[in-house]
């Protein structure tokens, strides 16, 4: 077996079901009476955001992730609104977790994170939303983030490293591994897995520690900076590691 061929295996075995036969879309449809319970008609929409909507979600890792859109009348404060959802579902009966920006429960055995953001005008789709652990605020756009990763033919290659990242217990969110992915294999040839893994595991090698990786919603907003300087490291160190191996079976599985 060719290592083109061992890492389409992976991917078909790995990649998660994502649309309308997938379980974002299960989920979706089981949570929203109990969103619009909290937010009524305060809610513009609810949409499946993150791996499952960008098609990069893999088996065992991806959590599903909604973001409730608010109309830009929403009353309250954003720490307000976030902090007011994590009460109302624990009085429903789920345990949350407070994370950086959204709020996770588990349903049904599924991890689901849910990310509440108020719209910024009615004409665009920028949303403002809290973070928590700076008690501030960031802008966002869901519909871009999507776009961008899910229009820009890398999502096989995002696929296989997010696999690489859940094998070896590394610490880094999904959006910097595919802000890495579309960075690294920005003048790259499409659909040559195993050469383009190899060329995203050298970025992280070689240019990881020292890259601004800027979110395409938010400029100001560099996702490299949502890691720590050991975390970093200790992708870099993975990823020289993986580079100095033989097989491929001994970097992924």
């Amino acid at each position: 077996m060719t290592g083109e061929e061992y890492l389409r295996s992976l991917l078909a075995r790995v990649r998660a079901q994502t649309g309308i036969l997938g379980i974002g879309s299960f989920i979706k449809k089981e949570l929203e009476p109990v969103l619009y319970g909290w937010g009524g008609l305060h809610i513009d929409k609810i949409e499946i955001s993150g791996s499952y909507a960008k098609d990069t979600a893999i088996l065992g890792l991806t959590d599903v992730d909604l973001f409730i859109s608010l109309k830009s009348t929403t009353p309250g404060t954003l720490s307000d609104i976030y902090y007011s959802l994590g009460n109302y579902l624990k009085n429903y009966g789920y345990v949350i977790r407070w994370q950086n920006v959204s709020i996770g429960i588990t349903h049904k055995g599924f991890k689901v994170d849910l990310v509440p953001g108020k719209r910024q005008s009615f004409l665009t789709n920028d949303h403002s939303i809290y973070v928590s652990r700076r008690n501030t605020w960031t802008k966002t756009n869901v519909d871009l983030h999507i776009s961008t990763i899910k229009g820009s033919l890398r999502c096989e290659e995002i696929c296989i490293l997010k696999q690489w990242k859940m094998v070896h217990g590394l610490s880094v969110p999904s959006f910097l591994i595919e802000l890495s992915t579309l960075r690294a294999l920005k003048y790259k040839p499409y659909f040559q897995l195993e050469d383009n893994i190899l060329d995203v595991l050298r970025f992280f090698r070689d240019d990881l520690e020292g890259a601004a990786l800027l979110d395409p919603a938010n400029t100001n907003n560099n996702v490299a900076n949502d890691i720590t300087a050991e975390e970093k490291k200790a992708i870099t160190l993975k990823a020289f590691e993986s580079l100095n191996k033989r097989y491929w079976s001994e970097i992924l599985w």
